[in-house]
């Protein structure tokens, strides 16, 4: 296994602490698969997980959606060894906090909402519009993106862990997949990339109904009576400008 600089000198450092058995059940292909996680912290969650029986069985060999106890684990090691700094920018300073915003954007009924939040619980030096901008990011940037990431690190690390002991190991792929699409219907959540943003997409579609494709969802764009839904000027101009493209 080859590694530059500093990340090399962490890998010896850990080396040396634990053993060359200890390093060799990572070596194994885990850092590849967690290759957007820093290193050092993946021994950490690694080293986490070994030493604390109470994490090994149920807490973490969990597979389509989590129970709280499930969720409260993985996030607590998420915030613990893994996004500490990231989450403490957005006034997140604990695995339970973490939770409770994963919730709250999952029972949402839409994405204003989680944006009200924010703004209800902002620092005295920040402005409306700074914790507008605030929650999208926390949005888009760590639910939709860094989140799922951290999430199947811990998923592929308990696995490896799991499997050394003999014990069925968890599979946090369902899981991570709903929080990339923000709980949402990933067909409706895809429909950003033309221009729909999420919260949009919650409101046009039709209680119950289902969207599991990008076409599918395209589909209710193309038949949809704007007039029918309640929406801002914006958002009827931004349906309107794909709808038309869809003529082309």
């Amino acid at each position: 296994m080859k590694y530059a600089g500093a990340a090399y000198l962490i890998w010896l450092g850990f080396k040396e602490l634990f053993g060359s058995s200890y390093i060799r059940d990572i070596e194994g292909g885990l850092p590849a698969r967690n290759r957007r996680v820093p290193i050092d912290k993946q021994y950490h969650v690694y080293d986490a997980i070994w030493h604390d029986t109470s994490l090994l069985g149920r807490p973490l060999a969990w597979q389509g959606v989590p129970d709280a106890k499930q969720l409260l684990a993985v996030c607590n090691l998420i915030f613990n060894h893994l996004d500490s700094a990231i989450l403490k920018g957005y006034q997140i300073f604990s695995g339970e906090q973490l939770q409770a915003k994963l919730y709250s954007i999952e029972h949402c009924t839409n994405l204003r909402e989680v944006i009200d939040d924010f703004v209800l619980h902002r620092r005295a030096t920040d402005s409306v519009s700074d914790a507008v901008e605030l929650s999208l990011r926390f949005l888009r940037k760590y639910v939709g993106y860094t989140f799922p990431q951290s999430l199947m690190a811990i998923s592929h690390i308990q696995s490896d862990v799991s499997r050394k002991i003999g014990q069925e190991p968890g599979n946090y792929e369902f899981y991570a997949a709903k929080v990339e699409s923000l709980f949402m219907e990933r067909g409706l959540f895809a429909l950003d990339e033309y221009g729909i943003p999420p919260e949009t997409g919650m409101r046009i579609a039709p209680v119950g109904r289902k969207f599991p494709t990008l076409d599918s969802a395209i589909d209710l764009i193309a038949r949809m009576d704007p007039r029918g839904v309640e929406l801002t000027k914006f958002e009827r101009d931004l349906i309107d400008d794909l709808r038309a493209s869809l003529l082309l």
